[in-house]
């Protein structure tokens, strides 16, 4: 939690969304001596560094009215504390309109950051004579932790491969997060080489490499892809590794339309920026948007129609 300087006091509550009751004990509060080492919280330290990381990095940039914002933005390098700010930032980030740059303040980088793991569990099991693993969105960037996670996973996948005759890849509800630990653990189905790439506003291409995937010829079994609406960002990149591989089908409902590559940039009191840097294409070079899947049915349909699908591709 981010109190500022000024503060005298810190009120502890719930809010609630119904009835219910909520016990609380053993709360502390202390400073924590690590996050704090070294940042700036002045108002124009921090809009500055706002100002200076979307000029740099964001790919819209010049979607931004600079003229009309000056004055907001030296109103803000006037702020005795950078939180006061805060909407200004959101508010120049949504002059970008480009629906996936965003903002996140010191907790909850802190909290988003710290560690890898999935919001729920991965679950990898035999569906009759199919494979079927459920993506749970992954969050944080600690590549160790996501790294030992997706091992495990693509162990599993690999234990049953021999007897899948194809595989469904579940990311519908998957909102995104740490696209490389979700591919890491998709490897045996993916195949080694380039699966996609980051393209830039000037046309340069940096590819999507998996640097140790694991093999066990999963790589050529028909893969049925499900999505949904909630689909975005890291699920829809994940879904993009598959396409334009061979026997690979989509199913379900039009995804979020976040296929853009996002860059952090840390700001001088331990908030961050995520803009939107890159555009995304598969590995056959096809930029996406939305992914409009290949057999559209509504999100509890999908199932059925992808096991449909490789029922027609077993084998005899």
């Amino acid at each position: 939690m981010n109190v500022p300087r000024v503060a005298t006091g810190v009120y502890f509550g719930f809010t609630y969304n119904g009835d219910g009751e909520a016990v609380a004990s053993g709360l502390r509060v202390y400073r924590d001596e690590e996050l704090a080492d070294g940042l700036k919280f002045d108002g124009r330290s921090n809009i500055l560094a706002v100002v200076d990381a979307i000029k740099q990095d964001a790919m819209f940039a010049d979607r931004v009215e600079w003229s009309s914002m000056a004055p907001l933005i030296e109103q803000a390098s006037a702020s005795a504390e950078s939180y006061e700010n805060y909407k200004l930032y959101e508010k120049l980030l949504a002059a970008l309109k480009d629906g996936h740059s965003s903002f996140r303040r010191p907790e909850d980088v802190r909290l988003a950051w710290d560690r890898t793991r999935a919001s729920a569990a991965w679950e990898v099991r035999e569906v009759g004579q199919f494979g079927y693993v459920k993506v749970p969105p992954v969050t944080g960037r600690a590549q160790s932790e996501g790294d030992g996670a997706s091992m495990k996973v693509a162990q599993q996948i690999c234990a049953i491969s021999p007897r899948a005759d194809g595989w469904m890849v579940d990311l519908r509800g998957n909102t995104g997060g740490n696209m490389w630990s979700m591919l890491a653990a998709l490897s045996p189905l993916l195949g080694s080489g380039e699966l996609g790439y980051f393209v830039g506003a000037d046309g340069s291409r940096r590819p999507w490499k998996l640097k140790d995937p694991m093999r066990c010829n999963g790589e050529l079994s028909p893969v049925a892809i499900l999505i949904d609406a909630q689909t975005a960002s890291a699920g829809e990149m994940t879904a993009i590794a598959f396409l334009g591989r061979d026997n690979v089908r989509t199913f379900g409902e039009t995804s979020a339309g976040r296929t853009t590559s996002i860059s952090s940039r840390r700001l001088p009191d331990g908030a961050a920026l995520q803009l939107v840097t890159a555009f995304t294409e598969n590995r056959g070079g096809v930029r996406y948007g939305n992914l409009v899947p290949d057999v559209e049915t509504n999100s509890s349909d999908a199932f059925r129609a992808a096991e449909q699908w490789l029922s027609g591709r077993a084998r005899p």
